[in-house]
């Protein structure tokens, strides 16, 4: 192999190595969905509470926060994400009315987390409404959250169930685009190969 060819795949391997990225400033995306903490109480079989929905679990009266499920969705307007997730939140409005170990939280396709997970029982204020945060990382992988957005292109069913009410939800996603090289190093470490070539060239001869 001549010297030229030989500082040619030299330069290309130091070109590759010390380029650096430009690392972009994490993206957030969210979406939240709000109703009333003290909505109408009725009977029947479905009640809109703002952007939820409260259906009956073997009750027909709905709105006390008894027995009842309450649905909705978090619509993010983006089709998908093609970069890690590095952060999933829920946070929730909630106002439990007894203690169930049956309650729990969920995402379709991602998964269910108990509310004893997120809500302290032993000193809850029944009645009260509280503010919890769910870090979904303490339950779901980040693949899995991913996967499952990306399956709903940015639409994503999610629920309470069955002894409170939830008047506020939303979720939050964080995540790093990928990088790029900063174009003025790369032309900058270009324009070395361009100086150096002639240079040997005219050793050789």
């Amino acid at each position: 192999m001549n010297n030229f060819n030989k500082f040619t795949l030299t330069t290309a391997f130091v070109l590759s190595a010390l380029i650096p990225g430009k690392a972009f400033a994490a993206s957030l995306i969210s979406d939240e969905v709000v109703g009333s903490s003290t909505p109408e109480v009725t009977f029947g079989t479905s009640l809109q509470n703002g952007d939820f929905t409260l259906l009956p679990n073997n009750s027909k009266i709905l709105g006390d926060g008894k027995d009842e499920i309450t649905e909705w969705n978090f619509n993010f307007g983006v089709d998908s994400i093609k970069s890690t997730i590095t952060k999933a939140l829920v946070n929730l409005d909630v106002t439990p009315f007894i203690y169930s170990k049956n309650d729990d939280f969920w995402i379709t396709g991602i998964g269910s987390v108990k509310a004893n997970k997120f809500l302290d029982f032993n000193s809850v204020e029944y009645g009260k409404q509280q503010s919890v945060e769910i870090n979904l990382f303490d339950f779901f992988s980040a693949d899995k959250i991913a996967t499952t957005f990306n399956n709903g292109q940015g639409n994503l069913e999610a629920g309470y169930s069955d002894d409170a009410i939830v008047s506020f939800a939303k979720m939050t996603l964080e995540f790093q685009p990928a990088s790029v090289p900063e174009p003025t190093t790369t032309l900058g470490l270009l324009a070395l190969v361009g100086l150096g070539s002639p240079l040997l060239k005219k050793r050789k001869s």
